[in-house]
């Protein structure tokens, strides 16, 4: 089979009707374009070119060729434009992921500014928990993805306790800790606190336990012992969903901790208060084992390193990630 060299030196010739006006075309000589449309000839097994005084005229086997070598021909050459235009970071596909809360503070906003900074790149979103998309990622189902630990649950491990992943072989990058406050009744004694002292939840009901806090309760519990008591977790309840949990807190079934960036929405009849010490979430990027970062990857961290810029500055100032937490205050 001819090669893309080869496969010039044809299209070059059948257009300029000489080996010699294609050599200047092509910048070779005209003994390298003829020695290489012989040695064509010899692969393909019959004869391309009627060779004569006035120049070299395609046969119908050489026409058949070139109308194949054409469309060969435009294929590479689109192939290259869209290459570079990858290579830009203003074309190709971009696979990419993020969990819940993440997406509702702050994804969806770096997501936007992408599109419109880089409309030629076809983005993909996923949002789903970190444990699943760890497994996307080593699978090479994602160029890249907002995901978080903590320091007694690795970003594999469902919320059921199962390790999915260890997650080894992926590469991060930080970008900021997510910590937890408390979460009490309108009322509570704890309500009035500018902030509540761990040791403050020594007679206190958690809702959950160590591991069905998931994932918290582990850090919890060990922060507590540090403080010379055992959390009250309460195991009767188990829900993962924020709302559910800030209904549960509502109704006096016991106090609950949440992720600073869940609180984009907080019911009215509760109160969310910082606590000091408190277990974090170590929200991080993760990009696939050992992969080749694109330009319009590394355009995308760039834009969400912007937006947790911004997303930070709120935290300093007191506020939550979103601005209509009504028990914020």
């Amino acid at each position: 089979m001819p090669d893309v060299k080869q496969m010039r030196m044809l299209r070059e010739v059948a257009r300029l009707g000489s080996f010699a006006a294609a050599a200047r075309e092509l910048s070779f000589t005209p003994s390298a374009v003829w020695q290489q449309m012989a040695a064509l000839e010899r692969e393909v097994g019959t004869q391309l070119f009627d060779r004569g005084p006035r120049g070299a005229r395609l046969t119908h086997s050489g026409g058949v060729l070139l109308a194949h070598a054409e469309v060969a021909l435009d294929r590479l050459e689109r192939a290259a434009v869209e290459l570079a235009a990858i290579a830009r970071g203003e074309g190709g596909q971009l696979l990419f992921g993020s969990f819940p809360t993440a997406t509702e503070s702050f994804v969806a906003r770096a997501v936007g500014a992408f599109r419109c900074r880089y409309p030629g790149v076809d983005l993909r979103f996923r949002d789903a928990e970190p444990y699943e998309q760890i497994v996307r990622l080593e699978r090479l189902q994602l160029d890249c993805a907002v995901m978080f630990d903590l320091d007694s649950w690795p970003v594999g491990r469902s919320y059921e306790g199962q390790l999915m992943s260890d997650g080894d072989d992926v590469v991060y990058e930080e970008l900021f800790d997510d910590p937890y406050l408390i979460a009490v009744p309108v009322g509570h004694r704890l309500a009035g606190h500018d902030i509540v002292a761990l040791g403050e939840l020594a007679d206190e009901v958690i809702l959950g336990s160590p591991h069905d806090c998931a994932p918290w309760g582990v850090d919890l519990a060990r922060l507590c012992q540090r403080q010379g008591f055992e959390p009250r977790f309460e195991p009767r309840y188990h829900a993962h969903d924020f709302q559910s949990v800030q209904a549960l807190v509502a109704t006096g079934q016991g106090l609950s901790l949440l992720p600073w960036l869940s609180l984009g929405s907080v019911r009215s009849d509760i109160m969310i208060r910082p606590l000091e010490p408190t277990p974090a979430r170590h929200v991080k990027l993760g990009f696939p084992p050992a992969s080749y970062r694109s330009a319009a990857c590394d355009a995308l961290v760039g834009i969400l390193r912007e937006v947790v810029d911004r997303l930070k500055d709120r935290a300093r100032d007191g506020f939550p990630a979103s601005d209509d937490a009504g028990g914020w205050q």
